[in-house]
């Protein structure tokens, strides 16, 4: 299961977004391109805005977008939606 979600932060509020894959989803999808053929047979997987997480939860999501606010880290992990916005690395 993977999630994408936009998230409205700051006094001005500006809408963000990532995309959240569970490691085991990330196993999965990884097996699936080998089996296709896709991405070189598994050999890379691409997404953009990922954050890896424990579980695609409503709560875990949560937990670490408060993580990442509380730690000044949110605006490196997430795009924001505004025109002429950069995309996070």
């Amino acid at each position: 299961m993977l999630a994408s979600f936009p998230f409205l932060f700051g006094r001005n509020p500006t809408t963000w977004v990532a995309t959240f894959f569970s490691y085991q989803n990330i196993l999965s999808l990884a097996n699936k391109n080998r089996v296709a053929g896709e991405c070189l047979g598994g050999k890379y997987f691409v997404a953009t805005d990922m954050i890896l997480v424990a579980e695609v939860t409503r709560q875990c999501i949560e937990e670490v977008v408060a993580d990442m606010i509380e730690r000044n880290d949110f605006e490196t992990y997430f795009a924001s939606c505004e025109p002429g916005a950069e995309t996070a690395v």
